[in-house]
């Protein structure tokens, strides 16, 4: 397992064991979390469906080019607030994903976890960039990505899926130097 600190956050990778207060984040946060996000499979909110992502995730930290790290408040270390995800991490750069339990937003929360993910990217994994997608209608995302001093590149070429209707993103990308 990996584990880090911020001021005021425990940054840590779960794994199987973890399935239970996994699928308790999502299922929580199941309406906040859908307008903004890919299309869930119908499996998704199932245990076997969240031990089998957490079992690819296990090997894909493993090999470096992977890294999910929950967020749990220092004086709360059993309760996952959100969760910060490298994905994609290849050739000197990676994909950034976010999201944070409705309950503790508007605190700084991702914004420090963030800076700090970005921080072991550049040192731990040596990447030279990091790149976001964001729909346009995210200003709360956006405003992140800006305070994090990612640049916006424009729509991304190809639409996404996001429940159940093809949308356009706007592409940030941030150069770690």
């Amino acid at each position: 397992m990996l584990q880090y600190e911020t001021k005021r956050l425990l940054l840590k990778t779960e794994f199987e064991t973890s399935w239970c207060k996994i699928l308790d984040f999502y299922e929580k946060n199941k309406q906040y979390f859908e307008p903004y996000e890919p299309t869930r499979c119908k499996d998704f909110y199932t245990p076997s469906y969240q031990l089998k992502v957490l079992s690819v995730e296990s090997q894909l930290t493993k090999s470096h080019s992977y890294l999910r790290l929950w967020l749990y408040l220092k004086e709360d270390p059993k309760t996952i607030i959100g969760t910060i995800c490298f994905s994609d991490i290849f050739r000197q750069s990676s994909l950034l994903g976010y999201k944070m339990d409705e309950a503790y937003t508007k605190h700084g929360y991702c914004y420090e976890a963030c800076e700090k993910g970005l921080s072991i990217m550049k040192t731990d994994y040596h990447l030279n960039k990091v790149v976001a997608s964001v729909l346009p209608h995210n200003l709360p995302s956006i405003h992140l990505l800006e305070r994090l001093h990612f640049t916006n590149r424009g729509e991304q070429k190809d639409l996404i899926e996001i429940n159940h209707t093809m949308e356009k993103v706007l592409l940030y990308e941030k150069y770690l130097t």
